[in-house]
């Protein structure tokens, strides 16, 4: 199946806003979790007038958008390497109200080249680590305590995690600081499904006192989440870790960290 066959053009969202997307299924829970539960924007978090964001694994930019329009004059970079969420991320990114830019790489430890696979019917989930049958049932018990049968929830996901080979280009973050002359980030948010510890490993010791928020959806696979933790404590920040209701029994949590 060809990737570029998949995009469905644009989906205007609940609160009037148009956007490039790929399918109406995944940009309505995008639509549910970004703007209506503020995922990314709980109590801890605060965005001011002119601060800088760094949006990593943005997928099709939905979270950047909720971004946009909760502080003006944002400087927004977003980061995703997916072309056909590519694609979609630079179109949104183009009516943001303060500055934004897209980059199709990931973000990672050390700058080199990593196979993603890029699932088509679930191309939030797409992943450098992706596990199709991890994945899978991850996506059952989402369903399932979303109120879906077991029989309904295996229904749904059939086929959804058969992925595609991509080749991507990843670089550290502090390569992207040194790049972009970035002098401060005041929210780095991180959902890149298992790389996440990479990320923050990505991050060299001077560059640590630039950011003051991040926010993670964060993989506890083999103490992920202690030692995220543990690296962000040990850099200055407090942190919160919290669970959504419908990734309940799942390995999947929130971890908000501020100073």
């Amino acid at each position: 199946m060809a990737e570029a066959a998949l995009a469905s053009g644009s989906m205007t969202l609940p609160n009037g806003l148009e956007i490039a997307h790929l399918n109406t299924a995944e940009t309505a829970v995008l639509f549910r979790e970004i703007f209506t539960n503020r995922c990314w924007l709980p109590d801890e978090v605060e965005l001011s007038a002119g601060d800088v964001v760094v949006d990593v694994g943005a997928n099709i930019g939905v979270a950047s958008l909720c971004f946009d329009l909760e502080a003006e004059d944002l400087r927004i970079f977003a980061f995703e390497p997916a072309p056909a969420a590519f694609e979609a991320l630079e179109k949104n990114l183009a009516g943001c109200r303060g500055t934004a830019t897209a980059s199709r790489v990931a973000l990672g430890r050390e700058r080199r080249n990593r196979t993603l696979l890029y699932y088509p019917s679930a191309s939030v989930m797409s992943s450098l680590y992706a596990d199709p049958v991890a994945d899978g049932e991850l996506t059952q018990a989402y369903l399932r305590n979303s109120g879906f049968s077991t029989s309904a929830a295996a229904k749904l996901a059939e086929g959804m995690h058969e992925g595609i080979e991509i080749q991507c280009e990843v670089w550290p973050l502090s390569a992207v600081i040194d790049e972009e002359g970035i002098e401060r980030i005041d929210y780095l948010k991180i959902d890149v499904e298992k790389s996440e510890l990479d990320v923050l490993l990505g991050i060299r010791d001077e560059h640590w006192p630039l950011i003051r928020q991040v926010g993670a959806e964060v993989h506890d696979e083999h103490g992920m989440l202690a030692a995220i933790r543990e690296l962000l404590e040990r850099n200055g920040f407090h942190v919160v870790v919290r669970q959504d209701p419908l990734l309940r029994g799942t390995c999947v949590h929130d971890l908000f960290a501020t100073r």
